[in-house]
């Protein structure tokens, strides 16, 4: 079996599983579904792949390791980089592809009522989306091959609060750097690359993903799992 077939076996599989608990499905219609009422009434685009990858990204290894799943899964021969990786994609296509499919609805909705929506806005939404969901799912995907059931939104979560709070204490770059390396994202102004400054965003969000994705591939490497553990 090929790394690649591994490698869409565990996206499908966490796709099932994640989408498979009823309080998951209820929740993904509620954001859209708010996401859209929202752009009905404000006239814009408004995504919702913040809060999707947040639901899809949470826990993603460590329910693994609490469930006793993971010491099952790695008695077969599947490299732990396949694993994070799967894990990874999963979330950050599942967040940004509703996320995408729920922008188009507000679009169409937002021209059936006259309203004009540039293809331009439309590009840059989703774009804005698909980056935020990768980005944020790696940091979570990170923290989660640490901390067991989803601890990790615990942890992000209070390292965002933690950024917040010393905004009265620290330079503001310091905290927008915090803030950056915490939320990855990128606009449609910096994919462009037309200027230094965007080069730089653009080079800075690879570099965040791939640090997060490189340190939770060494910590599941080193990790020891046993059907006992979490």
């Amino acid at each position: 079996m090929s790394e690649l077939s591994v490698l869409w076996a565990l996206i499908r599989a966490t796709w099932g599983e994640r989408l498979s608990r009823p309080l998951v499905g209820i929740l993904v219609v509620v954001f859209c579904a708010s996401k859209v009422l929202a752009a009905s009434l404000t006239h814009e685009l408004d995504d919702p792949s913040f809060y999707l990858t947040l639901l899809f990204a949470a826990g993603t290894v460590g329910r693994d390791v609490s469930s006793g799943v993971l010491p099952v899964l790695f008695t077969r021969p599947i490299a732990r980089s396949t694993y994070v990786f799967a894990k990874w994609l999963a979330a950050g296509t599942a967040a940004g592809t509703i996320g995408a499919l729920t922008i188009v609805v507000q679009a169409l909705l937002l021209s059936h009522r006259g309203a004009d929506v540039a293809g331009s806005a439309i590009a840059a939404s989703i774009f804005g989306g698909f980056t935020s969901a990768f980005g944020i799912s790696s940091v979570l995907v990170c923290f989660s091959v640490f901390l067991s059931g989803i601890g990790d939104i615990a942890l992000w979560g209070g390292l965002i609060l933690v950024g917040k709070l010393s905004v009265r204490y620290v330079p503001q770059r310091v905290a927008d750097e915090w803030g950056a390396l915490l939320h990855p994202a990128l606009d449609w102004g910096a994919a462009s690359g037309s200027h230094l400054v965007t080069a730089f965003q653009v080079v800075s969000y690879l570099s965040t993903v791939s640090l997060f994705l490189c340190l939770a591939v060494m910590a599941a490497n080193r990790k020891e799992i046993s059907y006992a553990a979490g």
